[in-house]
């Protein structure tokens, strides 16, 4: 009975997090819908997603023993060409690895670590720190390692796709990104 109760509540985190997803996910395409970044009917799931979509998938998550009370998670996430997230916010440690694509990256806020495609294949491979406000572009193989919580905005710098493999430690609830408010004149 304790096994299923346990299984339920983690289930039941799982659909909160994925409920939370989704609605940043929403207030994240409806701001790109309002500012004109994207046009109605682009934000349907596809293999290749049209301009200015954005396309998240969770490919796992869990609550690790050694970290109580922090949630790691795996997402896949496709950037069709031209398709951005705003400045936002995150509230833990990630690492970003692209798959396939060009990356335009800024950092905004925390530390974030630079790797260039293999880089990461020796145990002494050390990141190049970003300095905030500085633009770089990624390609396949290159990564981004966040020791603590950061903001940061990202951009489809290319022509086709853009495909990024995400992983994520972060407070148990947390949300997996917050929009930072910019103000109106």
């Amino acid at each position: 009975v304790a096994t299923a109760a346990a299984g339920q509540a983690q289930e039941d985190i799982a659909m909160r997090r994925l409920s939370l997803l989704v609605a940043v996910l929403v207030v994240v395409l409806a701001g790109l819908l309002a500012t004109g970044r994207i046009t109605p009917g682009t934000i349907a799931q596809e293999a290749t997603p049209a301009a200015g979509a954005l396309v998240p998938e969770l490919l796992g998550h869990g609550l690790p023993n050694a970290a109580p009370g922090f949630d790691l998670s795996l997402y896949r996430v496709t950037f069709g060409a031209g398709a951005m997230v705003p400045p936002h916010t995150h509230p833990g440690a990630s690492v970003v690895y692209v798959d396939s694509g060009a990356l335009l990256f800024t950092s905004l806020e925390g530390e974030v670590y630079l790797f260039r495609a293999g880089a990461m294949a020796t145990p002494e491979a050390e990141g190049e720190l970003l300095a905030h406000d500085t633009e770089v572009t990624l390609t396949a193989g290159d990564s981004l390692f966040f020791p603590d919580e950061h903001g940061d905005v990202a951009f489809n710098a290319g022509d086709g796709p853009l495909v990024l493999l995400l992983a994520n430690l972060y407070t148990e609830g947390e949300p997996v990104l917050t929009l930072i408010a910019t103000p109106t004149p």
